[in-house]
């Protein structure tokens, strides 16, 4: 045994208990939420257009959105769902892959293969 070994596990892990306290409840921030599903409906239509462009299936685009969101596809329904101005903005507008990449440049966007 190394010397010392004993004292690091003493310092991580004293003998006193703590007692468990109740944790508060944090609320939503309704802005963040927002922003949230803003991005995963822009990601949606993204991939939608990419799935119709390579023929791809609408479970394609929900197991993509549910790699990359870290949500189930149930909960990314409901939000497709419930959000569908965004949709039909983005719809309405039609972004270019340019005007997207600008907007959230951290993901990767390729060009569909037409």
């Amino acid at each position: 045994m190394q010397r010392g070994h004993r004292s690091l596990f003493n310092d991580l892990f004293p003998d006193e208990i703590i007692p468990a306290t109740q944790p508060k409840r944090k609320s939503r921030n309704p802005e963040l939420h927002l922003l949230r599903n803003e991005y995963i409906l822009t990601r949606y239509f993204y991939f939608a257009r990419l799935a119709k462009a390579e023929k791809k299936t609408y479970a394609w685009v929900l197991e993509n959105l549910e790699a990359e969101t870290f949500l189930c596809q149930r909960t990314l329904i409901n939000i497709i769902g419930n959000d569908s101005g965004i949709l039909k903005k983005l719809r309405d507008a039609k972004p270019s892959i340019d005007t997207l990449r600008k907007q959230y440049p951290w993901l990767v966007w390729r060009n569909p293969v037409l």
